[in-house]
């Protein structure tokens, strides 16, 4: 008798969610049949579900969620953030420009090019050359290491990409 009133809340429940116009099942519906105590009950209630979910398609919620579709990078937009990448396409220097005064660098120097990219200081070199929206370039050494030089200047800083 308790296993027919066991198995009549789960099929009670399932008729609840199949009156709800065959909605995709949601977390609070998984709970209900996580909570019928009788197995063979509970497994109609989950299959029920699955039945719910297979057969309603996904569409209603993508469209409550605009697709963002997914950056794009060429490969100077990639340079210096490659990690073992193969050397089809790769590029050996970028030329950009630091926006505004510049004053030099020292150890730990952040730089924000003008392309979004940001570079570091990863050496101990200091250079004091005041300019206005320099121009940039950065190309790629031995071993993984990258060399950032300003236009006019005749030394260069070994640096990593942040961003």
């Amino acid at each position: 008798m308790y296993a027919l009133a066991t198995f009549a809340t789960a099929l009670s429940l399932s008729a609840g969610f199949i009156t709800a116009a065959w909605a995709t099942p949601v977390a609070a519906d998984w709970q209900r049949c996580r909570q019928v105590s009788e197995a063979s009950a509970r497994l109609a209630c989950y299959d029920k579900l699955a039945d719910m979910a297979v057969a309603q398609p996904a569409a209603p919620v993508a469209a409550a969620m605009p697709a963002v579709p997914l950056p794009v990078q060429t490969p100077a937009e990639r340079f210096g953030m490659e990690q073992k990448v193969a050397q089809e396409g790769a590029v050996d220097t970028i030329t950009s420009m630091l926006p505004g005064d510049f004053e030099g660098w020292d150890a730990k120097t952040k730089f924000t090019l003008a392309n979004g990219q940001v570079w570091q200081v990863t050496d101990g070199s200091r250079v004091y050359w005041p300019a206005k929206n320099p121009k940039v370039t950065i190309r790629r050494g031995v071993l993984g290491a990258f060399y950032l030089q300003i236009e006019g200047l005749n030394t260069t800083a070994k640096v990593k990409r942040l961003q």
